[in-house]
């Protein structure tokens, strides 16, 4: 697998289909979840989507769009524009050395700006393409009972790092719609942070989870590229 180990010539030599950069954030995650595991969870998934595609593994953005869990301790954000023209900047340099697509997959829910940016990556680098993995291919079913460090991402993270995780504390689900983050800091709407149901995790729950994620990340992006290249048009 092609990763930030590999030299300049092996990396070279291989000429990958795409580069794959995970994009993470440095956020609290409840009590008992590190505070990078949305970036733990983009790494793993990236790893795995790598060790069965023609990749280039880039390295993990730890820090993302996180300006609704404003107010906890170990929230760390960047602005919409500072991620979205670092997305931009690393596009134009995976175009420079010859590879000719990159592939963005988030393990934030919050990085929104990614979808618009990554669009206009497109318009302004016709003969290069970007892709952003979609939320809804890496949380199927997903909904406003589970969103943030509940059993999902609790469950993960015990699968990967279970030395990191703490006790597993009571489950919380706001009164409230997800779009509600639009105008309130979830500690507003939840002052343990959690959205969700720790309580039901377990690491065996976590290794599906990922595996299953994997999967239908590998899928759509085979297909989403089978699309691209039967109907892209560069002038």
């Amino acid at each position: 697998m092609l990763s930030s180990v590999s030299s300049s010539a092996a990396i070279g030599a291989a000429q990958p289909a795409f580069a794959l950069l995970p994009v993470g954030s440095c956020e609290q995650h409840g009590p008992h979840l590190p505070v990078g595991s949305d970036a733990l969870i983009a790494t793993a998934i990236a790893e795995g989507v790598c060790r069965e595609s023609d990749a280039w593994l880039l390295p993990t953005l730890p820090y993302g769009t996180s300006g609704e869990h404003r107010g906890f301790p170990g929230t760390v954000s960047l602005r919409p524009e500072t991620l979205a023209l670092t997305v931009e900047d690393i596009a134009r340099e995976i175009c420079l050395a010859g590879i000719p697509r990159l592939v963005v997959l988030s393990g934030h829910g919050g990085n929104f700006i990614l979808a618009p940016a990554i669009r206009y990556i497109n318009v302004r680098l016709p003969r290069f393409t970007v892709l952003l993995v979609p939320e809804r291919v890496m949380w199927p079913e997903l909904d406003e009972t589970e969103l943030h460090a509940g059993g999902d991402e609790s469950s993960i993270i015990l699968h990967l790092l279970p030395d990191s995780v703490g006790e597993l504390p009571p489950g919380y689900i706001p009164d409230a719609p997800r779009e509600a983050l639009n105008a309130l800091p979830l500690k507003a709407l939840s002052p343990s942070g959690i959205w969700g149901n720790p309580q039901t995790a377990t690491s065996d729950r976590g290794a599906t989870l990922c595996s299953g994620i994997v999967r239908r990340v590998v899928d759509y992006i085979n297909s989403a590229f089978l699309l691209i290249d039967r109907v892209k048009t560069v002038d």
